[in-house]
């Protein structure tokens, strides 16, 4: 078990160990501080790490039954009143060294990083 001490600042642990809270919880530890870090102009990074088969997608996609952490934070950040903003999403997945930008319909973007924007979710007020 390592310490919370180990982890940089302002990051939060979440752990798949088969607790009862399911994706509500997730969005409650994880999703509804970043949504307040964005709502307040700052740039925010959610990083999801482990191994094949261990929940990653499920975690951050969810279903239609259940909605993961993604739709969660999409649903606070549109439903948000005030003033209009504007959002950019980035969803990246880094797997045997290759980066793939999982918002397209055209595979793998090797080496094609200079006919795109940098990757990032930034929400302006």
């Amino acid at each position: 078990s390592s310490s919370s001490s180990s982890r940089a600042p302002g990051a939060v642990a979440v752990g798949a160990g088969g607790g009862s809270g399911g994706q509500q919880q997730v969005y409650e530890a994880v999703g509804a501080r970043a949504v307040g870090h964005l709502l307040d102009g700052f740039n925010t990074c959610i990083f999801s790490m482990g191994q094949t088969g261990t929940g990653k997608t499920y975690t951050l996609i969810g279903t239609s039954e259940e909605p993961g952490l993604l739709p969660r934070i999409l649903e606070r950040l549109l439903g948000a009143g005030g003033a209009p903003r504007r959002c950019r999403i980035s969803c990246l997945e880094l797997h045997m060294d290759r980066v793939r930008d999982l918002l397209t319909d055209d595979g793998p973007s090797c080496g094609a990083a200079a006919e795109r924007p940098t990757p990032e979710i930034r929400c302006i007020p």
